[in-house]
């Protein structure tokens, strides 16, 4: 079976929203969220980790260490 996840990261244009999954996400996601220049990249590395984080918990795997990655 094959599972797709989509996401829309356009409402972490919002800055409560934004704050709210960054202060959610991992160190290491939020270091490297910080390391781009424009919004538009940065919300979509956010989007990632969390759209990732997601997915790890639909397949039982929310308590894998990610900050070691």
């Amino acid at each position: 079976m094959t599972k797709i996840f989509l996401m829309d990261t356009t409402f972490l244009d919002n800055d409560i929203a934004f704050q709210r999954f960054y202060s959610q996400t991992s160190a290491y996601r939020q270091k490297k969220t910080d390391a781009f220049r424009f919004r538009k990249d940065r919300n979509l590395c956010l989007g990632t980790g969390v759209l990732l984080d997601y997915a790890l918990k639909a397949f039982g795997l929310s308590d894998t260490p990610r900050d070691l990655q």
